[in-house]
């Protein structure tokens, strides 16, 4: 799985706005819900997504979501169907929402992977580009069902996980808390999409060399990117807690890169929590260390958390023995995933759930 944009208007957000409710693909029903339960419609400029309500919940009453971005080479149901946030939200009572990047050559000849498209400079700030589509989303699932607004939350996993810090950063006062699967830092790299006519050459232009480069070798100074990150927030400074999972055998996302999104997080953090970037008063050093052995059949992982001001958890890192580029304990029945990990659904609900927009 690799990580390639449509250019998005003002326009077409505000016309999303207007139809997504109705566009939105519809899963909805007690328990597993079948294939036949699905209903299509249009997407904003080929985006779509599907929703899910847990088992027993009529959508009127408001309840936690957690959105949830798919990898390259992967759809919304692959991705629903690998991470079995379904099955959990139907034990926990929370929301899920999986929004779907358009079709590859169908609209975005520079994204045949069917990729987040992290790496442009339109989707790197607030009010525009893929950010702003997601959130029209979340803005359109309001009208159909009740959510709790102070504990929204996005996951992702490869360009759906860059994407996850992307949105976590430019927009703290929406969502309460990241969750980070084999992702990047912000902005690892940033260039501007190529006219249309030089599509077909996309791969060979440093559009997509600069976002492999970050892949494999990381990106620029994560202190630099958690400055840049904070700045684009403009009024809206929250400390965002976040949860970050990493394969040690990740040879698509270089484990390097967890390492980079956590210190541009704190750094970003550090700006937020007292104005000051400089005085460290939230830092990338992990003040807890736990290290879970290998059993038969199972990965060892090492889980690191950070500390804020408030002697709070509101960082925590998970590196997995030998986990490749996969969604750590998940189905089979998706794509990308490891049986063998620890449940990174089960882990990232559990710090999800323990923090809102209020507080722990």
């Amino acid at each position: 799985m690799d990580c390639v944009t449509p250019r998005i208007s003002a326009a077409s957000v505000l016309l999303g706005l207007l139809f997504l409710a109705l566009a939105l693909f519809t899963l909805v029903a007690g328990g597993r819900a079948a294939a036949g339960e699905l209903r299509a419609g249009p997407g904003v400029e080929g985006y779509s997504s599907l929703y899910y309500l847990p088992g027993g919940h009529d959508g009127a009453v408001a309840a936690p979501l957690v959105v949830a971005l798919h990898g390259c080479r992967q759809d919304a149901a692959d991705f629903a169907r690998g991470t079995a946030f379904n099955e959990l939200a139907d034990a926990e009572g929370f929301v899920v929402l999986y929004p779907e990047t358009p079709r590859p050559w169908l609209y975005d000849p520079l994204n045949p992977r069917h990729c987040w498209v992290w790496w442009d400079r339109a989707n790197q700030s607030r009010g525009a580009g893929e950010p702003a589509v997601i959130l029209a989303m979340i803005e359109a699932l309001k009208q159909e069902v009740a959510l709790d607004e102070a504990r929204i939350y996005v996951a992702g996993l490869s360009s759906g996980g860059a994407m996850s810090v992307i949105l976590g950063s430019l927009y703290p006062e929406v969502f309460a808390v990241a969750g980070v699967h084999s992702g990047l830092e912000f902005a690892a790299a940033a260039e501007d999409a190529p006219p249309w006519y030089l599509a077909a050459f996309a791969y060979f232009l440093d559009y997509i060399q600069m976002a492999l480069a970050a892949m494999s070798e990381g990106g620029p100074d994560p202190d630099g990117q958690g400055d840049l990150a904070f700045q684009e927030q403009g009024p809206t400074h929250r400390v965002l807690p976040a949860i970050v999972v990493q394969g040690s055998a990740d040879t698509t996302v270089a484990p390097l890169n967890a390492d980079q999104v956590v210190r541009q997080l704190a750094q970003m953090n550090d700006h937020a929590d007292d104005g000051d970037g400089a005085n460290d008063s939230f830092d990338a050093v992990a003040d807890l260390t736990d290290s879970t052995p290998a059993e038969p059949g199972r990965h060892a992982y090492a889980t690191h958390s950070y500390r804020d001001g408030a002697d709070r958890v509101a960082l925590q890192s998970i590196m997995v023995e030998g986990l490749g580029h996969a969604w750590s304990g998940g189905s089979p029945e998706g794509s990308y995933t490891d049986p063998q990990g620890p449940d990174a659904s089960r882990l990232m609900w559990e710090f999800f759930k323990a923090r809102s927009l209020a507080g722990p």
